[in-house]
Order: C-alpha cells, then sequence, then structure tokens
C-alpha cells in the first residue's frame, strides 16, 4: 500500500476527502481537483502571511472567538498593506 493511499483512507475515517496531486507514475488513477488544489494553497498562503502578527502565530487565546477575531483582523490589515500600498510603475506602461 503506497503511504497516499494510507493517508486518503484515514482521512475518509474523518468524512473528510483528501485532494493530493497524484505522481505521474501512478498505475490506478485517485480523484483529484486542481481548482480545489489552488484555493487551498492560496489559504495557506495567505495564513503563512498573517503569522507574523504574533497574537495569530502564537495561538494564546483561550477562546476560539478571540482566535478568529485575531485572524479576521490580520487578514484585514495584510488586505489593506497589500492594496493601499503604492506600487512600482511599469516602464513598459509609459509607452
Amino acid at each position: 500500500m503506497h503511504s497516499i493511499d494510507a493517508l486518503g483512507a484515514a482521512v475518509a475515517r474523518r468524512d473528510a476527502s483528501a485532494n493530493i496531486p497524484p505522481r505521474a507514475n501512478r498505475k490506478d488513477p485517485i480523484c483529484f481537483s486542481k481548482f480545489l488544489y489552488r484555493q487551498r494553497n492560496l489559504f495557506q498562503r495567505l495564513f503563512n502571511k498573517i503569522k507574523r502578527f504574533r497574537r495569530v502565530a502564537t495561538r494564546n487565546d483561550k477562546l476560539a472567538e478571540s482566535f478568529l477575531a485575531a485572524v479576521k483582523l490580520a487578514s484585514i490589515t495584510h488586505l489593506a498593506e497589500r492594496f493601499m500600498t503604492p506600487r512600482p510603475k511599469d516602464p513598459s506602461e509609459d509607452k
């Protein structure tokens, strides 16, 4: 049994589904969604960026509501920084 098969079985026991890209040399195909894989990747990137906020990174909040509020605040701060800072002008746009 391949390790991906064992992982898929463990995830299925929890009533979830694994979305792991199969290797090119796999003989029996498994279900894989590129869309879900990209969405998960975007979420992971955002969460890694908001981990620079100590409160989110350490997860010291006693209540789930407090942690969720910290995640929301860090997300809003990240998005505001991203979209409010001026971007360098592209020289090709001057033509």
